[in-house]
C-alpha cells in the first residue's frame, strides 16, 4: 500500500523503521546484533488486550457500537490532507461493516478536528458547556481532562432496546422507561447505540506522521470505544501518539479484527461474548498476516 503524507510535514526521520506488525526485541553482543521475533499473542492474552482497551466493561452493558450511518467531517488540516483522511477512514469503516451514510452531503456525526492546543481546546469545551460535550457526565469530563494528550475523544451512547426502541415517556412528569418486548438469559435486553463521536488532535503531534496513520488512528478512536492508554502491550495502531515507541505504519491485525468483532453480531450480546467474538476476529486477521507473502 502505497503511504500519503501530509504536504507540510516531513516522512520518518533518516533511519527511523515505522512497523505494521509487532516489534522483534534487538539486542548487541559485542559487534553483532540479535533479532528475536514475538510470537503472537494466544486466544486468553488477547481476550485481556481486548478487555483492556475497551475500558473493562460492565457485564450488564454491551460494547457500545454505531448502528445509524456515519457521516464524518474534519476541521484544522488543509482541504486535500482533509479529503485524504477521510478517505482512508471511509476505507476502514467499509471493511470493518461500520454503517455509513452513502448521500453526497450529510450533517457529520464524526468529527476530527486538529487545533494548536488540544488540552486548552478540551477545558474550553468544558467550561462552555460546550455541545459537544453535552453527552458527557461530569465524571466524565473530568477524566478527559485528566488525560496528558495530545489526542482526546469521546463520544455520545444511548441505551436502546435490542430492538432499537428509544426511552419513552408515556405521560408528562413520568420516569422515562425502555420497553423491551421480551427477555433472554443468553443475551441483554438493551444494546449501546453510539450517536456521534469527537476526536481532537494538537496539531503538531502529526508532525512526521503519516495520512494513512493518522486516519486509522482517527478511525479506531471514532469508531469503538478504545482506551488507548489501556493497550495492554497489543500491536496497535492506538500508540500511535506514545512516547519512546515507533508505532505501525497503518491498522494491524489486532486493529482490523478490534472493529470487525465490535460490529458482528447482535448489538445486545453480554460484553464477554462481544470480546470473546473480537479476539476470534483479531486471531483470523494475524493469521491472514502470517500466511501474506
Amino acid at each position: 500500500m502505497r503511504f500519503r503524507a501530509l504536504g507540510w510535514i516531513g516522512l520518518w526521520a533518516a533511519g527511523v523503521a515505522a512497523q505494521s506488525t509487532p516489534p522483534a526485541s534487538v539486542t548487541q553482543r559485542g559487534d553483532e546484533l540479535i533479532v528475536t521475533g514475538r510470537h503472537a499473542p494466544k486466544g486468553d492474552e488477547l481476550r485481556r488486550q481486548v478487555d483492556a482497551i475497551a475500558g473493562h466493561p460492565g457485564y450488564d452493558k454491551p460494547i457500545a457500537r454505531f448502528t445509524d450511518p456515519v457521516c464524518l467531517g474534519t476541521m484544522g488540516l488543509d482541504p486535500k490532507a482533509g479529503a485524504a483522511i477521510l478517505d482512508r477512514m471511509v476505507e476502514v469503516a467499509e471493511a470493518a461493516r461500520v454503517p455509513m451514510n452513502g448521500k453526497a452531503k450529510c450533517s457529520p456525526n464524526v468529527l476530527v478536528l486538529f487545533i494548536d492546543d488540544s488540552h486548552a481546546g478540551i477545558e474550553h469545551l468544558a467550561r462552555r458547556m460546550s455541545g459537544l460535550m453535552r453527552s458527557l457526565s461530569l465524571q466524565q469530563v473530568r477524566t478527559l481532562l485528566k488525560e496528558p494528550g495530545p489526542a482526546y475523544a469521546w463520544s455520545a451512547v444511548e441505551a436502546r432496546s435490542r430492538d432499537g426502541d428509544r426511552l419513552q415517556v408515556d405521560f408528562p412528569g413520568d420516569v422515562p422507561q425502555l420497553k423491551v418486548p421480551t427477555a433472554t438469559r443468553t443475551a441483554l435486553p438493551i444494546r449501546q447505540d453510539m450517536l456521534s463521536s469527537v476526536v481532537i488532535i494538537e496539531r503538531k503531534a502529526v508532525a512526521g506522521k503519516l495520512i494513512t496513520q493518522i486516519a486509522d488512528y482517527a478511525a479506531m478512536r471514532a469508531f469503538a470505544e478504545t482506551k488507548p492508554r489501556r493497550n495492554a502491550g497489543a500491536s496497535t495502531i492506538l500508540t500511535l501518539f506514545d512516547e519512546g515507541t515507533v508505532p505501525p505504519t497503518e491498522m494491524t491485525a489486532f486493529d482490523r479484527g478490534y472493529l470487525l468483532g465490535t460490529y458482528r453480531g447482535a448489538g445486545n450480546r453480554f460484553p464477554s461474548f462481544q470480546i470473546g467474538d473480537m479476539a476470534r476476529a483479531i486471531g483470523v486477521e494475524m493469521a491472514k498476516q502470517d500466511a501474506s507473502p
